[in-house]
């Protein structure tokens, strides 16, 4: 009967354990991937309306060859993107056009709430010789 209890006690001590722990484990983060536009100087949170990130983007560089001339080489655009989530703040530079020339990254990856994204640059405006607009990028997040 002493043998029978002590299972028995043993057991509902497991369990209880055991619950506590899927109870503590975190829930699955929200998948951030898509495209994104971000004005210059402007926060963009994602998902929109939340805080469970913020893309930020500063220092374009475009050297890409207007529109209607004729250029030795497509040139490149640059910009400096900030990804904030509540734990950590990471700055990379991204390029678009013949960054291989210049030896800057097309593509890099981030973590944000514990994901790892891949993010590409795939649009700056204005193109140059066109408006004098505020310049803005867009960016792809893929889940890796």
């Amino acid at each position: 009967m002493k043998q029978t209890k002590l299972i028995l006690t043993s057991i509902a001590f497991i369990l209880t354990v055991l619950v506590f722990v899927q109870a503590c484990k975190k829930g699955n983060a929200v998948d951030l991937s898509g495209t994104y536009t971000i004005n210059s100087g402007e926060n963009l949170h994602i998902p929109e309306n939340k805080n469970d990130a913020t893309i930020s983007v500063s220092n374009f560089a475009d050297s890409r060859c207007p529109i209607n001339a004729d250029c030795v080489w497509a040139g490149v655009a640059t910009g400096n993107f900030t990804f904030k989530d509540n734990a950590n703040e990471q700055t990379i530079e991204l390029c678009l056009g013949a960054c291989d020339v210049v030896k800057k990254p097309k593509t890099q990856n981030i973590t944000l709430n514990g994901v790892i994204y891949t993010i590409e640059l795939t649009e700056v405006t204005p193109y140059p010789g066109t408006t004098k607009e505020k310049s803005k990028a867009t960016i792809v997040l893929k889940k890796k």
